[in-house]
């Protein structure tokens, strides 16, 4: 874009004269400079590429092994936004990122991507995981009723597949979830409410307090007075911006909708990608695929904003500023008002960037969409032939450079200062009353709640009160000072499980989630005289147990644990082993079956029964370790043929009382 501005600067700098006449004259030039940097463009354009999706799925499947969730979070949004949507890998990288939000316990984000996965090319043999995983979700947030129907959806869908699935293991997780008990119970969704006027909104000047109205004169044109006294941190305007567009930077939502053609654009929500579609997207969607937008930087926004005058079809205001004194600004349509911008572009000393890049935008147009085909068949079409459409549309994007030069600015820093300030004020009151009056604990909770913001902003259940008490709680252990947990439940309005739940979560997300140890543990439950014992069985059942698990999870150390303070004799109340587990009781019930069943293949069962024993050096239990994998490992051999086929054949002539002719 440099060489096309410096090569075209040459050639002049000030407008003069009618702006729509300036760029008629200038796009009858030759334009080939432009033309040959859009194909260049082109060529290089990127696309879905499944390939692409699967490199950025494995890497997802790498952080997620480390257990880094944050960053497997953005590969796997990253793989979706190359997939071709419905396809097979698009499901498998949803799927694979329903995994990760679940465990962050962000379960309507699951949702949602299960449901798109169950739209897309997703592998029947791979469904009931999903659709497990869907009723938990369910489970979580107390939704009976469609925790009930997705039961049924799975029941049918075990019955009815003819694929390869491992029924009976499906069946037997099925009857256990069956069991489970759930309140009906809505999920409460915690939103940023919009401010209210003091004294309601004033009725001839749109968006804007009652206090304040418009006024001018000659020094300082239109500008924005006081109507009535106005207190300090009043409300004088809710506006939502006339036009969006991105700051290309990567600071987005970790669960987003993408774009079904192009990689870059994605949205909070299905309405609001179909919204932009056919506001604007369809038609900036391949100079996206291109990356053109970046280069042409503020033309961008002032192709939107011809966008937004299209529809009515580019209406106008008459009058001077008398007018707009009387009444300023459109609800239904704010284009007229802000075309009617001052745009200074008689002023500007180079005025030549704002027509080239107007006239590269044009081109594009013209060239690779068919938006002045489209535009001309339109009833509020301005123009009825090509030349004079494109010419006026060319007039415009340049006027709208100018006007956004001069009236513009970037909401984003703003929207996230006021939220934060609001944070923060919450922050303060929750440390007051938790007697947290340590300077650098408070400053580390700021830090944690910034960080919190930008990396997640989908913890939809947590209100600003628990947020706050729960980045002091974090901040403080950071720090090793003390913490009055009780209270911080109290204040942040949780149950003491949903508490410890988010409070997990959200060190995963800031990455200060740390490996737990039996050492650590014991030490933590006052229970140390079992750490030998405890790091003995946890070590023994790694090599027991040869399937691909994540032994950093605290579950097994906890357990290993649990199963030594119930060898030795020592008295910890489970609920705290429960909660070091990061388990539901459920599934802290199955672990603990399972490793006792272990510990008795071991020979410790009768450490419990001899209390004389207790104090007795711990048996070396390497000899029955090695016993026990052995076992494992020749009933997993692969045996011989014939010595199986008479092994069979033998059994069921036993069975029915007759003797193998064979044998």
């Amino acid at each position: 874009m440099d060489c096309l501005l410096s090569y075209y600067t040459d050639k002049f700098t000030s407008i003069e004269g009618n702006i729509f006449e300036v760029f008629s004259k200038f796009y009858n030039l030759d334009l080939s400079p432009v033309d040959s940097w859009l194909e260049t463009h082109f060529i290089n354009r990127i696309e879905k590429d499944d390939k692409t999706s699967i490199q950025y799925r494995k890497e997802g499947n790498k952080y997620y092994a480390s257990k880094d969730l944050v960053k497997s979070l953005e590969y796997y949004t990253k793989s979706i936004c190359n997939a071709t949507v419905g396809g097979r890998e698009y499901s498998l990288a949803l799927a694979n990122r329903s995994a990760v939000t679940f465990e962050m316990r962000e379960y309507e984000n699951c949702l949602r991507d299960i449901e798109l996965c169950l739209k897309a090319d997703y592998p029947t043999a791979l469904k009931p995981k999903i659709y497990f995983r869907k009723a938990e979700c369910y489970l979580a947030t107390s939704q009976k009723e469609n925790f009930e129907k997705c039961i049924f959806e799975v029941a049918d869908l075990l019955h009815n597949t003819h694929t390869y699935i491992d029924k009976d293991k499906y069946i037997e997780k099925l009857n256990q979830i069956r069991k489970e008990k759930i309140k009906s119970k809505a999920l409460d969704e915690n939103l940023i409410e919009l401010p209210t006027f003091s004294e309601g909104e004033n009725e001839n000047f749109a968006y804007a307090s009652s206090k304040v109205k418009i006024s001018y004169d000659k020094t300082k044109g239109r500008h924005v007075v006081a109507s009535k006294n106005i207190q300090k941190g009043e409300v004088l305007f809710i506006e939502k911006a006339f036009i969006f567009a991105p700051v290309f930077k990567e600071n987005r939502e970790f669960y987003p909708f993408n774009c079904k053609k192009c990689t870059l654009c994605i949205y909070c929500n299905e309405k609001c990608l179909i919204s932009s579609w056919n506001e604007c997207h369809k038609w900036e969607c391949n100079g996206m695929q291109a990356s053109i937008w970046y280069d042409l930087g503020i033309a961008f926004p002032a192709f939107k904003a011809v966008l937004k005058g299209a529809k009515s079809g580019f209406r106008t205001i008459k009058g001077d500023h008398c007018e707009d004194v009387k009444k300023f600004g459109d609800k239904d349509d704010n284009y007229p008002y802000f075309n009617r911008l001052v745009s200074h572009i008689y002023k500007t000393k180079n005025a030549a960037p704002y027509v080239i890049m107007a006239a590269v935008v044009v081109s594009y147009l013209k060239n690779y969409t068919n938006f002045f085909t489209w535009f001309l068949q339109q009833k509020d079409c301005p123009k009825t032939n090509m030349i004079d459409l494109v010419n006026y549309i060319g007039g415009l994007i340049t006027k709208h450079i100018a006007q956004l030069s001069s009236n513009s600015m970037d909401i984003g820093g703003s929207l996230l200062h006021y939220i934060m300030s609001k944070e923060n004020s919450t922050l303060k009151t929750i440390s007051d009353r938790l007697g947290v009056t340590d300077s650098t604990t408070i400053k580390k909770a700021e830090e944690f709640l910034r960080s919190l913001q930008t990396k997640c902003s989908s913890l939809k259940v947590l209100n600003d009160s628990a947020k706050s008490a729960l980045c002091l709680h974090l901040a403080a252990s950071f720090l090793r000072n003390g913490f009055d947990k009780d209270a911080a439940i109290k204040l942040s309005g949780l149950k003491k499980s949903l508490y410890q739940n988010n409070l997990h979560t959200i060190e995963k997300i800031l990455g200060l989630d740390k490996q737990l140890t039996v050492s650590a543990l014991s030490v933590q439950l006052g229970c140390t005289e079992i750490k030998e014992l405890a790091e003995e069985i946890l070590d023994k059942y790694r090599a027991y147990d040869t399937k691909i698990k994540d032994f950093d999870h605290p579950q097994y150390v906890s357990a290993a644990t649990y199963i030594a303070c119930k060898q030795k004799s020592v008295k910890v109340h489970k609920d705290q082993f429960i909660t070091a587990s990061r388990l539901k009781p459920r599934q802290w019930k199955e672990l603990v079956l399972e490793f006792e069943k272990f510990a008795k293949s071991l020979g410790l069962g009768s450490l419990r029964k001899n209390k004389k024993e207790l104090t007795d050096p711990v048996e070396d239990i390497t000899n029955e370790i090695e016993k026990v994998t052995m076992k494992k490992k020749t009933e997993n051999e692969v045996e011989d043929y014939e010595v199986w086929r008479k092994r069979i054949l033998d059994e069921a002539y036993a069975a029915l009382g007759m003797k193998n002719p064979e044998s």
